[in-house]
Parts: C-alpha cells; structure tokens; sequence
C-alpha cells in the first residue's frame, strides 16, 4: 500500500505543477522541481519497465511514462523504451477501461508511426465498450464485434486519424 501511495504522490508532483506557479516560483525553481519528479518516477519504475498499481499495470505504466514525456524524457530514454515495450506487448490483451485509455494516450504522445495500428485497435475497442448511454464500465471488449450486416462496411479504425502516429 505505502508503494502505491509512493507512485500517486510522484505522480501528482509531477502532473500538478499548478499549485507550484500558485506560489510564483522562477523558472529555476521549476526546472528544479520537474527533474525532481522525473528522478523519482525514474526511480520507482520496474526493472520490467512497470510501475505497479494492482492489477492495473499497463494503466499506470502508461500514465507514469508519459508524464515523463510531457517532462522532457525522449523516446530513447531507458524508462520510455522500456515502458514502450511493457504497454506494446501488455496492452493489446487488457480489457481495463482507464488502462486501454491511458495507452492510447502514452502511445500517440510517443508518436511512433509503428503504433498507429495498435492505437487504432485501442481505440476501436474502446469505441466498442461505450454503453447506449454513453458512458462506460470498467472494461471494454478484447476483440471489436465484427460490423452487423448490411453495415457501412467502413471500420472504425478506417475512420481515425491518428495525427501522431
């Protein structure tokens, strides 16, 4: 439990910057409170490239590394390769909503063209999961129902533009 909380309040240090630009701190301030957060979510990464969170790997291994991302850490970086690797291999089989969703956006934010067909895929599944509502449950098909007969005939992932892949 004191991991999990360890990863939720790297995370916040690192995506809730708001708080800090409250209290006017200067650019060096800043830098220096990013590349604390980076080093800490660097150093709670897996040696499998994960971060664990119950059950919920590939969600939370997508989220930590693309706060890196969003801070500075390139694709080349040993924690986003081997994030890369974890979500690329984990991803394609997991059913967990929020997990499928923080892929996509871990992988478009990459934006690796060699992930365009598994963000596609992602995607459609999620499309898939969404309730007549509108909303969603907690997990979402692991293959899309083929199209019903007498269909358009165009798939969803013919109709996505991935613009960073």
């Amino acid at each position: 439990m004191h991991r999990r909380a360890s990863i939720w309040l790297g995370l916040a240090i690192v995506l809730c910057p708001l708080t800090a630009w409250a209290q006017n701190p200067d650019d060096a301030q800043i830098r220096a409170a990013i590349r604390r957060g980076v080093q800490y979510l660097k150093g709670r990464q897996n040696r499998d490239g994960t971060w664990s969170y119950g059950g919920h790997e590939v969600g939370i291994t997508s989220l930590a590394a693309l706060a890196l991302a969003e801070n500075g850490v390139t694709p080349d970086d040993p924690s986003i390769k081997n994030a890369l690797e974890y979500v690329r291999s984990s991803a394609p089989s997991n059913v967990q909503t929020y997990d499928i969703s923080l892929a996509i956006l871990f992988l478009t934010r990459v934006g690796d063209a060699s992930d365009r067909e598994l963000i596609q895929q992602l995607g459609a599944r999620l499309a898939a999961g969404q309730l007549n509502s509108g909303g969603w449950t907690y997990v979402c098909p692991a293959v899309v129902p083929a199209a019903p007969a007498g269909g358009s005939g165009t798939s969803w992932s013919s109709r996505c533009s991935c613009s960073h892949a």
